[in-house]
């Protein structure tokens, strides 16, 4: 199940076997409160974690999940 959560929901991040992590770039993810997106960033990635969600919660659009390892998911959100 995929779910929006929250950070204390999570228990572990979905890592393959080549360590590389379950993400994606492609998302509608509008944020109800103030975020800080890093200058050299275009946009924040959605990034899957490991959990149950504590309250009620909804699941936003994203699309073309990928396993990128940590250096790609860099590349793919840098200006």
């Amino acid at each position: 199940m995929v779910h929006w959560g929250y950070s204390w929901d999570c228990t572990g991040i979905w890592l393959n076997d080549q360590l590389e992590i379950l993400s994606s770039v492609d998302h509608e993810i509008k944020r109800d409160t103030e975020i800080t997106i890093p200058k050299n960033q275009k946009l924040m990635p959605a990034i899957f974690f490991k959990g149950e969600p504590s309250k009620n919660s909804w699941l936003p659009e994203i699309k073309n999940w990928q396993w990128l390892s940590l250096k790609e998911l860099i590349e793919k959100v840098k200006r």
